[in-house]
């Protein structure tokens, strides 16, 4: 038996070694070249096997070789043309190949099908694929590739439908399926892809889906992020309705469900698409309590994120957007105060629990205004300030119950309805500032249970607060008190308002026109007969680079942006390159209901400044036309000599001035001689 067994191994070896003889024997001369598993080591090797049948070959297969690496010049012949020039099928894969060059393949022009997988291969560059109008399959799966070109896949591969690049190594992903026209299958499964990026600059043109299936399944895509998508398309708000349209596929990656994930959930839960495409069968890896959760089904609510930073000591704070809402609880944390900083609340809606603490006042912070909802039983509270309250929004819930609370802020009744408030178990004192409770509580719903709190009066007396009045209380005495207090205090109001009138009389009517927007005497007939494009012109000396900075960066900017928005011609402003500057001045003048002279230490010296007040003297309607500022003290010396002392003569002379009181009544008084608004 042994002896018929060794005759046949004998034979079999004898078969196999004609049969690899005849495989890999030289100088095929056939339109298939199979070199696979012929130990070459070079392509230049595979050529000289293939020697003439190199230039009309369709189809090489140098598959199970020890080839490393392919050159610009393994496919050239000495006079630049191209061995395998007819080559529609090439067939590397499984080699060793750790390099390709820069237009290695370009001779390859009928190129149709490249397999180049199962190599060492850790770059794609961009022209490894250059010159290929009739490539339809690439196949660079099972190789080491981490960096794609950005001009690999371009819009100039018309034929190019499937595209393979399972087991690699590469970690973002870029728009590559989105380029070639006609591309039907793009597969990255297996790789360490974990967000998506756009270096090439791509920009969604595309309302009906992308031909190509994008498979992204085995990869390592954790937390979803709104920008994967919309860096495609920024200026549409609706991203989120192109997401199908891409035609990835997400499943089987450790996905984290949380908020993040929450909008995209939500709006696939409401769409047909969860029914009718397995690509969104998406299952959630983490938390553990959601772990193999289907984003298509999961409780929304359940998307929550638990920040950590600027999180208080001994707080869990949440951000929930099926509530849209941002949660903090700080419930038994040992806390003696709110806390000073809570994280970024892109909901500005807050939901903080502080049960079980040492907090003795309710304090305003600068995150009160997003409050929605406050607990803080059990605290020992004794004091809430009136701020605190004030700065809530309306509607706010709140539970003050189990604390030593004697009496709590009047205007805590006009944030929100007493249902919406919590007040049991507080030792309230009965007394004429607590009255008002009474009507407010009275006002809840009778099956409420709070609406029989009570306080107590004088230490033995009990009574419900929403019944207790001011006679029961007897405060009519210290109503009086408080109206005599009044009074009194009104009066001093009216003596020190009169005594002031009548020594600063135009300070007042300044005053009056602040508030009430009302000129009590003053009328000028210019505002009443000129349909004015500006408020005012300013002339000042522009060749002086403090005033003018003054002039263009404070006066103008305060004055035309803040209410009332005032309109000024500003010659070095808005003066029309070209146009003659006499005639710009006199018709822009014209259009202004004032003229405002800056004086400054050299405006006499300016000649353009004594034209524009010279024609500003010509336009004088009435007095209040012209308005003199002075902003430079030295202007005095110029002001006291003629011709300036006729002109300023009995009108008023402003100043921004070093003095604190010119400086506080400055604006007003601008303000009051400009037109009305």
């Amino acid at each position: 038996m042994a002896d018929y067994l060794n005759i046949f191994f004998i034979i079999l070896t004898m078969f196999v070694s004609i049969v690899t003889s005849n495989h890999c024997e030289p100088c095929q001369s056939t339109n298939i070249i199979d070199l696979s598993d012929c130990n070459i080591h070079s392509l230049s090797e595979a050529i000289n096997k293939s020697c003439t049948s190199a230039r009309s070959a369709q189809i090489l297969n140098l598959n199970g070789n020890f080839i490393t690496n392919i050159s610009s010049d393994d496919f050239k012949m000495q006079d630049n043309t191209g061995y395998f020039w007819q080559l529609s099928e090439l067939k590397i894969s499984n080699n060793s190949i750790y390099h390709v060059d820069e237009n290695a393949f370009l001779t390859l022009l009928v190129l149709e099908y490249l397999n180049l997988s199962y190599n060492n291969m850790k770059e794609l560059n961009n022209g490894i694929l250059k010159n290929k109008p009739a490539l339809r399959t690439v196949d660079f799966s099972y190789n080491q590739i981490d960096i794609i070109g950005t001009q690999v896949f371009t819009k100039h591969h018309y034929a190019l439908k499937e595209v393979y690049l399972t087991h690699n190594k590469l970690v973002s992903m870029e728009p590559w399926p989105y380029i070639p026209p006609y591309l039907l299958k793009f597969d990255v499964s297996y790789n360490l892809i974990m967000n998506f990026t756009n270096k090439m600059n791509w920009t969604y043109d595309l309302e009906e889906p992308y031909q190509a299936s994008v498979d992204l399944r085995h990869n390592q895509f954790t937390f979803w992020n709104d920008g994967f998508f919309q860096q495609y398309n920024p200026t549409d708000k609706e991203f989120y309705n192109d997401i199908v349209t891409y035609n990835v596929d997400l499943r089987d990656n450790p996905w984290f469900c949380d908020c993040k994930l929450h909008e995209v959930s939500r709006r696939l839960q409401k769409s047909f698409i969860k029914y009718s495409d397995l690509r969104f069968e998406v299952k959630c890896n983490g938390p553990p309590e959601l772990h193999g959760e289907s984003i298509a089904d999961v409780d929304l609510s359940d998307l929550i994120c638990n920040v950590t930073k600027d999180c208080p000591q001994n707080c869990l704070c949440q951000d929930k957007p099926d509530d849209n809402m941002f949660h903090v609880n700080c419930n038994n944390g040992g806390h003696t105060s709110l806390p000073s900083q809570l994280p970024e609340n892109r909901y500005k809606r807050l939901k903080l629990e502080m049960n079980n603490n040492q907090i003795k006042t309710l304090s305003s912070r600068n995150y009160t205004s997003y409050i929605t909802e406050l607990s803080m039983s059990g605290n020992g509270l004794q004091e809430v300030e009136f701020e605190a309250i004030e700065n809530m929004e309306a509607h706010v819930r709140l539970n003050l119950e189990n604390n030593n609370l004697q009496s709590i802020p009047e205007n805590i009744q006009f944030k929100t309805p007493y249902e919406k408030t919590k007040l049991r178990i507080n030792p309230f004192k009965c007394t004429c500032d607590m009255v008002w409770m009474a009507e407010w509580i009275n006002f809840a719903p009778e099956d409420n249970t709070n609406r029989d709190i009570q306080c107590t009066h004088e230490k033995d007396d009990v009574y419900k607060i929403r019944e207790v009045t001011e006679s029961l209380l007897n405060c009519t005495y210290d109503v009086a008190i408080g109206l005599t207090i009044g009074f009194a205090i009104l009066l001093t109001l009216v003596i020190v308002a009169v005594v002031w009138a009548k020594r600063c009389p135009y300070e007042t009517k300044v005053i009056l026109y602040r508030i009430f927007r009302y000129h009590p005497w003053d009328k000028y007939r210019v505002d009443r007969e000129l349909v004015a494009e500006y408020d005012a012109y300013l002339s000042f000396d522009d060749t002086n680079i403090y005033i003018r900075q003054w002039v263009l960066r404070k006066f103008v900017k305060r004055l035309e942006e803040e209410k009332p928005c005032y309109k000024f011609f500003v010659p070095i402003r808005n003066l029309i390159p070209g146009e003659d500057k006499a005639d710009g001045i006199i018709n822009n003048m014209e259009k202004s209901k004032r003229v405002i002279i800056i004086l400054s230490n050299e405006y006499d010296e300016n000649e353009w400044c004594k034209f524009e007040c010279q024609r500003a003297e010509i336009l004088e309607m009435n007095k209040g036309r012209i308005i003199f500022i002075k902003y430079h003290p030295e202007a005095d010396n110029m002001i006291e000599n003629e011709p300036w002392k006729s002109r300023v003569k009995g009108r008023k002379v402003f100043s921004p001035g070093e003095k604190k009181s010119e400086r506080r009544w400055f604006w007003g008084k601008i303000k009051y001689e400009l037109p009305t608004k």
